[in-house]
């Protein structure tokens, strides 16, 4: 029961957030007194839905902080979605290298569940290396987030990922 009260505070609490801005100390809070995993899919869906502040301090704390819990927790394909957006935040910060790593990270995750994520991943790690200059690998990749992409052009969150 206190589980199920917590979760619909917490979906209020998103849609009030959504409604204004992310507010990532609440969140934190949140993330930090549960282990509800889908709280934590509700924090993941919430950044992901907003344009995100990959500057601001308290944003990048909670996107490694639920990155690290879920590894703990061992909610594998959250932990992937939290590392891809470690991979974000490193890319935004200049840091190509960790970036590339992290976004390997969840592609490798994705790749387990065969899901359209996989294909975000590759196609972010395209860019990345297309930004280095290896414009192979690069078309490499985006070749492989165009075949996966394929397979699930009649997925609903298809249009997510285009």
């Amino acid at each position: 029961m206190r589980s199920y009260l917590f979760f619909i505070f917490l979906f209020g609490f998103s849609q009030h957030l959504l409604a204004e801005s992310i507010n990532y100390d609440s969140l934190l809070i949140v993330a930090q007194s549960t282990d509800d995993r889908d709280v934590f899919r509700s924090i993941e869906e919430t950044i992901r839905s907003e344009e995100n502040e990959y500057s601001l301090p308290a944003a990048i704390e909670l996107i490694v902080y639920c990155s690290s819990r879920t590894k703990v927790l061992n909610y594998e394909f959250l932990h992937g979605e939290f590392k891809f957006q470690e991979s974000t935040i490193h890319v935004y910060h200049g840091n190509i290298g960790a970036g590339m790593k992290m976004a390997q990270e969840a592609l490798t995750i994705f790749s387990k569940y065969h899901t359209l994520e996989a294909a975000r991943s590759y196609k972010t790690m395209g860019s990345m290396t297309a930004g280095l200059g290896d414009y192979k690998t690069a078309l490499e990749y985006l070749k492989k987030a165009d075949l996966i992409c394929e397979r699930f052009k009649d997925a609903p969150r298809y249009a997510y990922m285009r």
